[in-house]
């Protein structure tokens, strides 16, 4: 045991380096603490349980602020697209008068109206 421990810190490994794969759970053998083994573990298993739902609470509080940011920028975007669409439609009803006044100012001119050169 004592030489895996020492291969592992050698390896970089500290107290504080987190990991899915590894848990070393290394303790002096008397009888106090064999005794009391499987509650230690059971209170690793629990601080591990709270420390990875926390990480969770986080991640989702992370991902509800995410698509909140999403949401408010999809409606921004749909009203600049309503926007839009309004000043297309009066620059198109701009055209279509401008188009008929062409067409009367067209329609007035008579035979009669042009001077000879």
């Amino acid at each position: 045991m004592d030489g895996e421990l020492k291969r592992v810190a050698n390896d970089g490994w500290k107290t504080t380096t987190r990991s899915k794969n590894l848990v070393i759970l290394y303790h002096d053998l008397n009888n106090a603490t064999a005794t009391n083994l499987g509650d230690m573990i059971d209170f690793i298993k629990v601080d591990t349980k709270k420390v990875s739902e926390d990480e969770a609470k986080s991640a989702e509080a992370k991902a509800a602020e995410a698509k909140k940011e999403a949401d408010t920028a999809r409606k921004a975007a749909a009203k600049k697209a309503t926007e839009a669409e309004k000043k297309a439609e009066v620059a198109e009803e701009k055209a279509r008068l401008a188009k008929e006044k062409a067409d009367a100012a067209k329609k007035d001119i008579g035979p009669g109206d042009f001077a000879p050169l």
